[in-house]
């Protein structure tokens, strides 16, 4: 059975768990440490997104074997050099599919929107030729 590993801005909600085990019938759910945690949720804006800026989750993300599961969101280029570094190691990689519902109030002339958003499913990162061969 896979293992996953998540890095997300949040934690995983209680559904989310469910269908990581019941949909990808994952054994175990890694969770990164909270220094790892909090670098994926503020990744340097003047930094390039190379090796050497990642190489802590690269180390933690290095025990994954062929077949394990990587759940990711975040930052998008950090996220697409993570991901193409998974997807080259064999790794299914997931990201969530969320229905984003707006909210809006007034209070006179003032204008307050604010969006909630749900979790819907898990979606496979897939190479785009790979849907058309």
């Amino acid at each position: 059975m896979p293992k996953s590993h998540i890095l997300l801005n949040h934690t995983l909600t209680p559904r989310q768990s469910q269908e990581l085990k019941e949909n990808f019938s994952v054994s175990d759910i890694v969770i990164p440490s909270q220094e790892i945690s909090d670098f994926w949720q503020q990744i340097p804006i003047k930094a390039e997104i190379n090796e050497e800026l990642l190489k802590p989750i690269l180390e933690w993300l290095s025990a994954m074997q062929a077949g394990d599961i990587l759940v990711i969101q975040g930052e998008f280029g950090a996220t697409f050099a993570l991901t193409d570094w998974a997807l080259k190691k064999g790794l299914k990689v997931l990201h969530s599919v969320t229905e984003r519902v707006a909210t809006e109030s007034r209070k006179g002339e003032l204008v307050e929107r604010g969006y909630v958003f749900e979790h819907r499913k898990f979606r496979e990162y897939r190479k785009i030729w790979e849907l058309y061969t």
